[in-house]
């Protein structure tokens, strides 16, 4: 703008230079036009050539009239460049002084995995410059089955476990018809160790309600209508029990059994109450938590 308003200026000069020829330009056609009009009264001159001059004078002082116009303009032309100058002036104040605010700051230590913007790109509020990931924490998404989901010991923040901060989501997956749950694993820093990073695939144990006082069989100790053959003085006893849970190859029973209770483990067919065994072996069932 600045070089701007110094051609504006040099037009300012020039002008008031032709102004100057075309004031005197104007002087000689008016007295030539008198000079005529003088001896036109006289007959001396036509008409014609009277005619001529004062076209001649009319036409020096219309040039003379745009250029004074121009003139007129130079001020006004300057004012606006100079209003326009102020205005971006003080939006660079602002950006500057914006610039001198704006800090990208990550409140943890991370690592960039992603940077979709390059350095001098111009980028604006709210745009995406890069994709970070804490290196001392990281987050596993696991699925829990329905089965299971009321095992979890919830709390305030989600489901208790070795990780912390562990949290659920607030329904199951529609899909694959489990509860996510999103557990945070402290993790390594760079350098020391074996850090956990995006992409790796882990296993998780998350600990469930504790209950006591419970035994754990093998699965096939375990009778059509969830009974089991106990021997007492060398004959069979058909008791029910009450299972709170299967997994695996195990089942808990929390009630039916009593601490020294003898289990048939292994017996070809169906056994009845009073019946006469010999047993060859025999272990007292296994007390433990789920």
């Amino acid at each position: 703008m600045d070089a701007e308003i110094i051609k504006i200026a040099q037009e300012r000069a020039n002008f008031k230079a032709s102004l100057a020829i075309i004031k005197e330009d104007q002087r000689l056609a008016k007295a030539e036009h008198d000079r005529n009009l003088s001896l036109s009264k006289r007959k001396v001159v036509s008409q014609t050539r009277l005619d001529q001059s004062r076209q001649q004078w009319l036409g020096s002082r219309t040039r003379g009239q745009e250029i004074e116009n121009a003139l007129a303009l130079i001020d006004p032309r300057i004012g606006l460049l100079k209003a326009q100058r102020n205005a971006v002036n003080a939006q660079l104040r602002e950006a500057r002084l914006a610039l001198e605010r704006t800090e990208i700051k990550v409140p943890f230590d991370c690592r960039v995995s992603e940077k979709p913007v390059e350095a001098g790109q111009y980028v604006t509020a709210g745009m995406r410059l890069a994709r970070i990931y804490n290196v001392g924490i990281m987050e596993v998404e696991a699925h829990i089955p329905p089965r299971d989901v009321a095992w979890l010991h919830f709390d305030s923040q989600g489901p208790q476990g070795a990780a912390q901060n562990n949290s659920a989501r607030a329904q199951m997956e529609e899909r694959t018809r489990t509860l996510p749950v999103v557990v945070q694993i402290s993790n390594g820093r760079p350098g020391t160790g074996h850090p956990i990073m995006p992409g790796m695939f882990v296993s998780v144990d998350i600990i469930g309600k504790q209950v006591e006082g419970l035994f754990i069989l093998p699965r096939e100790t375990i009778r059509e209508n969830d009974v089991v053959y106990l021997v007492q003085g060398g004959k069979v006893v058909v008791k029910p029990v009450k299972i709170l849970r299967r997994t695996g190859n195990q089942v808990y029973v929390k009630e039916g059994l009593s601490q020294g209770d003898r289990i048939i483990t292994r017996f070809p067919g169906i056994a009845t109450n009073g019946m006469q065994v010999r047993v060859e072996t025999g272990d007292s069932p296994q007390r433990d938590k789920p």
